[in-house]
């Protein structure tokens, strides 16, 4: 703001002010916009001789536009010229269609002030149907004259303009004959229908820097979108409660108070909540409401009428509710050698998975491979065991994206009927859920495998070699992790089974 200070009190003169302000201008939306947004600007200018005048001015002004948009928006430019000879007595002509700053500088350097019958509102429609405006741009229109209009159908020109989403600007005479009827103030105006304005061309050629500001305002306000809603996507187990902010600002990107937004579900597990919220003085509002609807994902719409256009603006957002654990069990054994591994299968169906960790792998290695977060799809997690003759565990914590989570901790171990009197392994601390046993026999293999549950006595008996057994203790298991098995191998001496304990 010093620098710009500084230019304004050393050169006092119009284009040196404008361009002062531009840069503020173009400060504030490059900030807030990554990608310049797309505007459409043409301006209909009159050269009947009694602009004799104000041409210079009107060049100079417009060059001046042309080159600062560019700072916060990316323009595009058109020039139509009414009323002089250039185009024939009464017909408005394009002098340039759509072209950049440069281009426009080059169409103005051809306007000379000679003719006469100015068609300002026969011009304005001229303009609609002759410039091919860009796909999804915002477009002004910007008219410049000091007579009224001659001739022209106003309710064409209007529904046109309306049609097409733009704004109407006049810097005219306003005590010239039908001007307030056909370019404004009155209602049904050019200027009035679609929410623009005018302004006097004698106060222009005091100071423009009123006009300059204005039409920078409303041609970005035309292609700006003026609602956010954050977060834009989020996830959380049902039955908790969420908050969804909307944030409206201004054409200048700043703070809007005192607007009515209102939020409403448009689909999913809580469709037809609705709630209203008005903004503060950082231009917020928020609603918070509770996922009492079941699981699934809501879409949630924010919206407001703009006060200028009297259209409807909306933004949406996501919202997930899940309070259903990862899924997480043994997929598959292979039995070494060269090595013995196992597949454990993890999956959610709901918010996705997030992560999975490893809290522990104890004589393993624990390949987990790279998934987005989010995905829906199976991941398959290896824990390939390191000495085939030792205790292997590993312990996966699996997590969505609603903080549900879900541990595996399968225990592999391979027993081994040696010489002499059978030995027992025992395992402790096993949570309740891990009673699932997997037991696949050797070659040689054992004869039979006694397991023993909380004291609760299983035998698994007349295994043959590489046969496969699968029991659920479930019954004998007690709430928590306080779980004890033990497992004796019985049989001739020199056999060996591999047992997976599991959820």
């Amino acid at each position: 703001m010093k620098l710009n200070k500084m230019i304004i009190g050393k050169n006092m003169n119009r284009k040196f002010v404008i361009a002062a302000v531009f840069v503020m201008f173009a400060g504030i939306f490059t900030a807030a916009h990554a990608v310049n947004p797309p505007a459409d600007i043409v301006f209909i200018i009159d050269e009947s001789g009694s602009m004799q005048n104000d041409i210079n001015e009107v060049r100079n002004n417009v060059n001046t536009i042309a080159v600062q948009l560019g700072a916060s928006l990316d323009p595009q430019y058109a020039l139509v010229e009414f009323g002089g000879q250039s185009s024939g007595p009464g017909n408005p002509g394009l002098t340039t269609g759509l072209t950049n700053a440069a281009g426009l500088s080059t169409a103005l350097a051809t306007l000379v002030a000679s003719g006469y019958y100015e068609a300002g509102v026969e011009s304005t429609i001229f303009a609609h149907n002759n410039v091919n405006f860009r796909t999804g741009s915002g477009v002004c229109y910007v008219l410049i004259t000091d007579e009224d209009s001659d001739g022209g159908n106003l309710a064409t020109a209007v529904g046109l303009l309306q049609t097409q989403n733009a704004t109407w600007f006049g810097i005219v005479n306003p005590g010239a004959g039908n001007t307030a009827t056909t370019y404004g103030p009155n209602a049904g105006s050019l200027s009035q229908a679609t929410g623009g304005n005018i302004f006097s061309i004698n106060d222009f050629r005091v100071n423009s820097q009123p006009v300059l500001n204005a039409l920078l305002t409303s041609c970005i306000g035309s292609i700006i979108e003026p609602i956010i809603l954050t977060p834009p996507f989020a996830v959380n187990p049902e039955g908790t409660t969420h908050t969804v902010t909307a944030t409206v600002r201004d054409n200048l990107a700043n703070p809007v108070a005192g607007v009515t937004v209102t939020f409403t579900i448009i689909s999913g597990p809580n469709m037809g909540d609705t709630g209203t919220a008005v903004t503060d003085v950082n231009g917020e509002a928020s609603i918070t409401y509770t996922g009492d609807g079941g699981a699934g994902t809501d879409i949630i719409e924010g919206s407001f009428t703009d006060s200028n256009t009297q259209q409807i603006k909306t933004d949406t957002a996501e919202k997930v509710w899940d309070s259903t654990p990862p899924t997480c069990f043994l997929q598959n054994i292979v039995i070494g050698p060269p090595t013995t591994y196992i597949e454990v299968f993890t999956e959610d169906n709901e918010s996705g998975l997030a992560s999975i960790n490893i809290l522990q792998d104890d004589n393993a290695t624990v390949t987990i491979p790279s998934f987005n977060a989010g995905t829906t799809d199976p991941v398959i997690v290896i824990g390939d065991k390191d000495d085939e003759t030792l205790v292997s565990q590993i312990m996966l914590e699996v997590k969505d994206r609603a903080g549900n989570s879900t541990i595996c901790d399968p225990i592999i171990t391979l027993e081994i009927r040696e010489t002499g009197k059978p030995v027992s392994h025992t395992f402790n601390g096993i949570p309740q859920v891990e009673s699932k046993i997997n037991v696949k026999n050797g070659d040689p293999g054992i004869k039979n495998l006694e397991i023993v549950v909380n004291g609760n006595k299983h035998n698994v008996a007349g295994l043959k070699d590489n046969e496969v057994r699968f029991l659920d203790v479930a019954d004998d298991m007690v709430e928590g992790d306080d779980n004890t098995i033990t497992l004796t191998a019985k049989g001739k001496p020199g056999g060996s089974v591999t047992v997976v304990i599991s959820d």
